[in-house]
């Protein structure tokens, strides 16, 4: 009304003569009557507030404001409550605000139930958190910090990180307001050595590589400034804002020796590669053992040739970089005297020992090794082999004899060609992806099923074969345990040598055969000695063997005797044991003996003779106990007649150490 009572504003013209209500003067239109900003904005000040509630202030604004579409976390527009036409809705729906209202009143008072620990409160965390716009922490820690990975024990990895159960903010968050967000500073501050104490677990951060085990400790330890060969303070990797410097910048964890130093050993130990360059100067090399190329050979079949020919000498490089190849065995046998030779100490004792088997193939390939004059010189190995080329820029090419399917263990063995001819270099393999293995044959123990096998290359020039040959293996249970047999008899005179063969039904074969004589110790072999001892002895052998798989055959035992020892066969001329030498009554006399074993055609065991002057007639023949008789043969001069005579004496049982026999002729 006017001062004079006239209807004014929205009440004009309307009529009130049966009454009104709001939509008389206001009309139906909610959005209309009730715009999003304004005084009706300021009104919901008091009707909604944070305050009042449990903790929710932490993070959310007070007032809650209604236009703010950039914050999910806050009621952004009036249909957060309201129907089209002003109804309350959703949570909203009965709730009275004639008082007032906070948090509480529609969404009640369980954190964890408001706010679940997935979906849209972790999507909404990742503008609540961030590790941009802090000073370096983004080398280590993820942007953003996940909410529920416990695996990684760098970020906040559970509700309960920051919150209490009634969702306050505790720990170092508790008083610190994420209404704008927030960043690490915002809870820990900016100071890198007092969030990061020395003693921060790196292990799973920095992981020792392969090749550098020998030498470098495994994690890298920071803190020990006695061994130069680590990283011993956090400046070695870090600045002191944290942030990753020097060949660590840019690599971010977790990482191992490689990723920031590299693998060239003559790049990161300048004056250690220098004291390692070999100096193998030349030697033969066995193509044919004499005799066993054709019935025309002429020689040895040696081949007189310069290592370096086909050799690098850098033996960082040609021993794939890794140190334990040879430190600290063999080297220990050379250092202080090594004279740059390979087969120095216990370096390289054998060398191109497959060279025969190797070169059979190339039998009646003569002009490959042979000049029109048949000789052979060193020159001609280049026709098969791969000279050593530093300016070599073609990667070799492996190949692998490996099957489709495999009972139990497989063994697969590599082979290089370079530039089309057979090659030298380092294979390198690994098996489902796993570690890397360095060599020209792999054994695979992994469980039944079927495995990729990566394998490839690097030739002596440096060129690495990319990407890896594959090859898919199927691989089969094996739970059968090898078979062992003996030839072991039941007795032995003299000592006894008994053989194992083991057999068994996997694609690799028996991996050891276990023999103990008597309860003794463990020995493995396939060929048992037992020597002989005077008298008989009784032994018991056990033997058994293991497969690849693991299989262990149950113990076979077989029991023999040894006899051992020996006897005396005494040959008497006449009496001669009784009334002394012959000679003075015949000073002609004299004799010849054979002995041997199983008859008069048996190999013969003992010779010898006898005659005068100042012979006794007495001759004592020591022999081994033997389970076949002796047969013995005497030629004596019969003085009387004039001429020789022949005494025999046949099966001649020595079986007991100590047997005497006296035999008179």
């Amino acid at each position: 009304h006017e001062a004079n009572g006239a209807l004014r504003s929205l009440a004009v013209g309307k009529s009130f003569a049966a009454g009104g209500n709001c939509s008389t003067c206001h009309g139906a239109d909610f959005t209309a009557i009730h715009p999003s900003s304004g005084d009706l904005e300021t009104a919901h000040t008091a009707l909604i507030t944070v305050s009042g509630t449990t903790s929710c202030s932490s993070c959310h604004s007070d007032p809650p404001p209604l236009t703010d579409a950039a914050d999910p976390k806050v009621h952004d527009d009036c249909s957060s409550c309201h129907e089209a036409s002003g109804a309350l809705r959703s949570l909203a729906v009965g709730k009275s605000f004639a008082a007032g209202g906070n948090c509480n009143t529609c969404h009640g008072t369980d954190f964890t139930a408001i706010h679940p620990s997935s979906g849209n409160l972790e999507t909404a965390h990742t503008a609540i958190i961030t590790v941009s716009g802090t000073t370096s922490c983004s080398s280590c820690h993820s942007d953003p910090p996940p909410l529920t990975d416990a695996a990684d024990p760098k970020v906040h990895n559970d509700c309960a990180s920051c919150h209490d159960a009634n969702g306050a903010l505790i720990s170092l968050a508790a008083g610190k307001s994420f209404a704008a967000g927030g960043n690490c500073n915002t809870c820990h501050g900016a100071n890198f050595t007092g969030i990061h104490p020395g003693s921060v677990d790196h292990s799973l951060t920095i992981q020792l590589s392969t090749a550098c085990a020998s030498c470098h400790s495994a994690p890298p330890p920071l803190v020990n400034p006695t061994d130069p060969t680590i990283h011993d303070s956090c400046g070695s990797c870090h600045d002191a804002d944290g942030a990753l410097i020097s060949l660590a910048a840019g690599n971010n964890a977790p990482n191992e020796c490689i990723t920031c130093h590299g693998s060239d050993i003559s790049t990161l130990h300048p004056t250690l590669s220098a004291s390692h360059v070999a100096t193998p100067g030349s030697d033969y090399v066995v193509i044919f053992a004499t005799g066993s190329h054709d019935s025309a050979m002429v020689g040895d079949g040696e081949v007189y040739i310069a290592c370096a020919t086909c050799h690098n000498t850098d033996l960082a490089f040609v021993h794939g970089n890794n140190c334990s190849t040879c430190h600290p065995s063999p080297a220990d046998t050379v250092i202080g005297s090594w004279t740059g030779g390979c087969q120095q100490g216990g370096c390289h004792t054998t060398y191109h020992a497959d060279a025969t088997t190797s070169h059979q193939s190339v039998d009646n390939q003569c002009s490959q090794c042979h000049n029109p004059d048949n000789s052979v010189d060193s020159s001609a190995c280049a026709n098969c082999h791969a000279a050593y080329n530093p300016a070599d820029t073609v990667p070799p090419v492996t190949t692998s004899d490996a099957q489709a399917s495999y009972v139990g263990a497989a063994r697969i063995n590599f082979s290089i060609t370079d530039n089309g001819k057979v090659g030298v270099g380092i294979t390198y393999s690994r098996v489902d992806g796993g570690e890397t293995q360095v060599g020209s044959s792999v054994l695979i123990t992994t469980p039944p099923g079927i495995h990729l096998l990566e394998f490839w290359s690097v030739d002596q020039a440096g060129n690495v074969e990319s990407p890896p040959n594959t090859a898919s293996i199927t691989i089969s249970e094996d739970t059968t345990p090898p078979v062992t047999t003996s030839n072991a008899l039941s007795s032995y005179y003299g000592s006894a040598n008994i053989i194992l063969t083991a057999t068994d039904n996997s694609s690799l074969g028996v991996k050891t055969t276990y023999y103990s004589l008597d309860g003794g110790p463990t020995m493995t072999g396939n060929s048992v000695y037992v020597a002989q001892l005077p008298g008989t002895y009784s032994y018991a052998l056990d033997f058994w063997s293991e497969d690849w798989a693991g299989n262990v055959e149950t113990a076979n035992t077989v029991n023999f005797t040894v006899t051992g020892g020996t006897g005396t066969l005494r040959l008497v001329w006449g009496d001669s044991d009784d009334s002394g030498s012959p000679c003075p009554g015949d000073p002609n006399a004299a004799a010849n003996w054979t002995i041997r074993r199983g008859g008069a055609s048996g190999p013969i065991v003992a010779t010898g003779a006898g005659s005068c002057p100042g012979w006794s007639g007495v001759d004592d023949v020591v022999v081994p106990v033997s389970p076949t008789p002796y047969h013995v043969l005497i030629d004596w001069w019969d003085d009387y007649w004039g001429y020789w005579e022949q005494t025999v004496f046949t099966d001649l049982d020595v079986t007991t150490a100590g047997d005497l026999l006296i035999l008179y002729y």
